[in-house]
């Protein structure tokens, strides 16, 4: 499970600092998330939108 660390910790890996985005077993992320150390990052890119642009071309002389 994908979480964010809102505190710094030491792993066996090395340190790890805030706002670090790990990977960590369910069981560990759900404590840490109750402990307010870390915060779930939803796996999956952000949703696109269909946006027209307002980008106006210009002639040139």
């Amino acid at each position: 499970m994908k979480i964010k660390l809102e505190v710094a910790r030491a792993s066996i890996d090395g340190p790890q600092d805030r706002f670090d985005v790990i990977d960590v077993p369910e069981d560990e992320a759900r404590r840490m998330i109750e402990a307010g150390q870390a915060t779930l990052v939803r796996d999956g890119k952000a949703k696109e939108k269909a946006v027209k642009r307002n980008k106006q071309e210009i002639a040139v002389k």
